[in-house]
Order: structure tokens, then sequence, then C-alpha cells
């Protein structure tokens, strides 16, 4: 029996003991084997499930389950979770396995978008998408339950920055990214927001008539409103995101609200150092050194 296998039996019997695999299909027309669409039959009836896998050791289904259970209980447009994660020995080692609900509606439009008014819907649907993560913040903080989710500020990101192996990011450019940070960081703060941890626009659901949902919430987590953003910028010149410099994705996100190009130029700085400590120091990516070199410009006037 294939991994794939022993972990939809295992999501089965989750999500009640003596049931079987009735079918399985693509889910969100990912590409790889998980998330999957299970038909489960148990002994009440079939039930219409979505299941995760993760190897144990890096898994962070723990995570997203407190997510899901919090956005439950303040009514979000979410999957609900019907059980999970356990463990599961398979022939591959342990992995574990979170079973949910499917959220009705497709993927936003975004690695081939056929035309500009796709595009342009899209981009709107995304946004609103993001300020109504946000606007569960109060809703979310204000449960007993929300204590297990990471509440990350940017002082926290520069410090891991600072504590990690100075030889990666030690370079003229990174030295006066830290400099400038010191000088600006305080004065661009924001209160924290919940967020699902990745802004990726494959993770939004939408049906007709523009409702939109999340799905992926492994890293959910309440930090800077801003600072998911920069990466869209970084990776402009990636086949798969190049989508969001083409549409101008951030740049209409950032107008709407009216952000001044120095607060964003700090979350630039800020998870462009984080970014530059997991790349080559000898070869850093070329697109990546240019978004620095320009919000350097911006907070050096």
């Amino acid at each position: 029996m294939r991994t794939e296998e022993q972990i939809h039996l295992a999501a089965a019997d989750a999500v009640a003991p003596g049931s079987r695999v009735g079918d399985v299909r693509a889910y969100r027309r990912h590409p790889l084997p998980f998330p999957a669409r299970l038909t489960v039959i148990t002994p009440a009836g079939p039930v219409e499930c979505v299941a995760k896998a993760a190897p144990a050791a890096s898994s962070r289904l723990d995570v997203e389950a407190t997510a899901l259970r919090l956005l439950s209980e303040v009514g979000a447009r979410s999957p609900r979770l019907l059980a999970g994660p356990v463990p599961v020995q398979t022939d591959s080692g342990p992995f574990h396995v979170l079973v949910m609900t499917p959220l009705p509606g497709e993927v936003l439009p975004w690695l081939q978008v056929p035309d500009l008014a796709t595009g342009d819907r899209t981009c709107r649907l995304w946004t609103t998408a993001v300020e109504e993560l946000h606007v569960l913040t109060e809703p979310l903080a204000a449960l007993p339950g929300s204590r297990h989710l990471a509440r990350r500020t940017l002082d926290d990101e520069l410090a891991d920055v600072l504590a990690g192996d100075s030889d990666r990011i030690s370079s003229p450019l990174a030295d006066r990214a830290i400099e400038l940070l010191g000088v600006h960081l305080a004065v661009h703060r924001r209160p924290l927001v919940f967020s699902n941890g990745d802004l990726n626009p494959l993770n939004v659901l939408t049906e007709d008539g523009g409702r939109v949902g999340w799905v992926d919430f492994e890293h959910a987590v309440f930090e800077d409103p801003l600072i998911g953003l920069p990466k869209f910028w970084f990776w402009a010149d990636d086949p798969g995101w190049a989508t969001g410099a083409r549409l101008g994705l951030v740049e209409r996100y950032l107008y709407r609200h009216r952000v001044p190009a120095e607060t964003f130029a700090v979350r630039i700085l800020l998870r462009g150092l984080t970014h530059l400590r997991d790349t080559d120091p000898e070869h850093p990516p070329q697109q990546l050194v240019t978004t620095l070199e320009h919000a350097v410009d911006v907070l050096a006037r």
C-alpha cells in the first residue's frame, strides 16, 4: 500500500472509526498528493472532507488545527476541523494527518491569468480577502485559545536576524539596512493583525458573487499587517510569482490603504534581511538585492 493510501485510510478512521475511503480527488488543483479531497464512507453515511498530511518532524498541522477551531468560534469563512492532527506511521515514516471540511469555491486565477479583466478581479478579491482576515483580529484575540497562536512583532523579526549567522548577511547593503532599521523601525510600527501567515492568492477561494474565504493556516499568526507583502517584490522574476508584479497586486493594496513609501520600505528591509540570511551569501538573488537597494534609498532620503 502506498504512503498516500495509508494516510487516506488514517484520515477516514479519524473521521469515524470503521470508515472507508470511497473516492479521492485533487483539491485546489494542488500539484502534490495533499491536500486531497476524500469521500469517506462512515457508518452514518458519506462525508466529504479534505485531508492534509505532513512529516511529523516538520509538521505545523497543530497550528492549523488551533487556527481552525478559533476561526469556527468567530464564524469565519474557513474550513472546519473534523479531526486531528493524528499521528500515523507509514512506510515512509511518521506523519501527522489533519481532516477538515472542504471550503466551497474556486481558487483565484493566478499562475496563468488569461486577460487583464481576470487579473483585475483577482487583485480586488485578494485585497478583500486580506482585509477580511485582518477584521478577525479583535474577535480572535478575545478568545482564550488565541494564546496558542504566535504573536510576532517587527522587533522580534529584527532580533532573529541579528541573532543569526552574521556572515550570511555581511555586506555593505545589509549593514546599511540594519542601520536604517535602527532609526526608522520604531516610527513605522503598526498594531498586529491576524493572518494565515501566507498571503498567496492561491490560498483564497471565491464563490459566485465575490464571496471569499481562506485555506491553509499552518502558519497562522498575529503579525504586522504589511510584513507578508514584500515577498511579492522579491520574487517578481519568478514565473510563479511574476503575476503579482505584472498586475501591481502589492501596489494596489498599498495605495488603497495609503501606506507611505517609508513605512513599506521598513518591511522590505526587515523581510529582505530574513531572506538574505537564507540564501547563498556569495550569490544573492538579484531581484532581492535590487528591491533592498531601492528601500535603502527611500529611507536614506
